[in-house]
C-alpha cells in the first residue's frame, strides 16, 4: 500500500522515472488507472532523464540532462563547481540535479546545499532543485544523519522556502516531503518542532486542504505524515 511507504523508501526511488516539469506533472503511461495521489506521487519522485526547467533569470525553458550516472566521488567535483560559482544560478540548479542523483552526504554536500539555498532564496527553481537535494542525501541516513541536517540547518532553509513560494505545488510537496525524512529520525525532532516546523504544516494545510486537486492531495499527505511521525515513537 502506498501509505506504508517510508519516506527513505521514496527517496530511494528518486532515482527511478522519467521526464520532470517544474511547471507541472508531466503524465506517464503507468498512471493510468491510479488515484490522483498515487499519480501526483509517483510523479514528484522521479529524478533522471532529461527535465524542462524554467530559467527565472531569462525567462524562458532550458533543458538540462541529468541522466549520466552519478557516484560519491563525482561529489567533490560536483561541490567544487558550486563552490567556485556561487552567482550562477544555473549551474547551480545543474549541480543540486546531480547531488540528488548520488543522493548521499558526501563532500560535505549536505552544507553546500543548505549555504546556496541561504545565498540565493529568492530563485524558485534554485530553491526546488535544493530542496530535492536536500531529502535525497538526508533520506537513507541514520538518525544521526537526519539530526545532522536539521541542526545544520537543512529543515529552517526550506522551512523559509515553503513559506516564500506557497503557491508553488511542486516545492511544496518536495519541501514537505523533506521535512517528513527528518521526522523519521528521533534524535533531532525537538529540533525539528523548534525550527517552527508545526507552524509551516499548519499554515500549508490550511492553504491547500480544501482545493480539488491532486497536487493539493499529495500535500496534504504529506503533512499529515510529516506530523504523524513527528508524535510515534519507534521500538530499538
Amino acid at each position: 500500500d502506498h501509505s506504508t511507504q517510508t519516506t527513505s523508501e521514496v527517496s530511494r526511488n528518486l532515482s527511478a522515472g522519467s521526464a520532470f516539469s517544474h511547471g507541472g506533472v508531466v503524465p506517464t503511461s503507468e498512471s493510468h488507472g491510479m488515484d490522483p495521489l498515487r499519480q501526483m506521487h509517483n510523479s514528484l519522485i522521479r529524478t533522471r532523464g532529461q527535465r524542462t526547467i524554467t530559467d527565472s533569470n531569462k525567462e524562458s525553458q532550458v533543458e538540462h540532462d541529468f541522466s549520466a550516472p552519478k557516484n560519491n566521488e563525482d561529489a567533490w567535483d560536483i561541490v567544487k563547481e558550486m563552490r567556485g560559482n556561487p552567482l550562477d544560478i544555473e549551474l547551480l540548479i545543474r549541480k543540486c540535479h546531480e547531488l540528488r542523483s548520488i543522493g548521499t552526504n558526501s563532500a560535505g554536500a549536505l552544507y553546500e546545499i543548505i549555504e546556496v539555498m541561504r545565498r540565493h532564496p529568492g530563485d524558485r527553481n534554485l530553491q526546488f532543485a535544493a530542496i530535492g537535494a536536500l531529502w535525497s542525501v538526508s533520506a537513507d541516513g541514520d538518525d544521526d544523519s537526519k539530526a545532522e541536517a536539521i541542526d545544520a540547518g537543512a529543515a529552517v532553509v526550506i522551512i523559509n522556502s515553503v513559506t516564500y513560494f506557497p503557491a508553488d505545488v511542486n516545492l511544496v510537496c518536495w519541501g514537505i516531503g523533506a521535512l517528513s525524512s527528518f521526522a523519521e529520525g528521533i534524535t533531532g525532532r525537538s529540533s525539528l518542532i523548534n525550527s517552527g516546523v508545526i507552524n509551516t504544516l499548519e499554515t500549508v494545510l490550511e492553504k491547500y486542504y480544501k482545493a480539488e486537486s491532486k497536487e493539493a492531495c499529495a500535500i496534504c499527505y504529506w503533512v499529515f505524515r510529516c506530523l504523524l511521525l513527528m508524535v510515534i515513537s519507534y521500538d530499538d
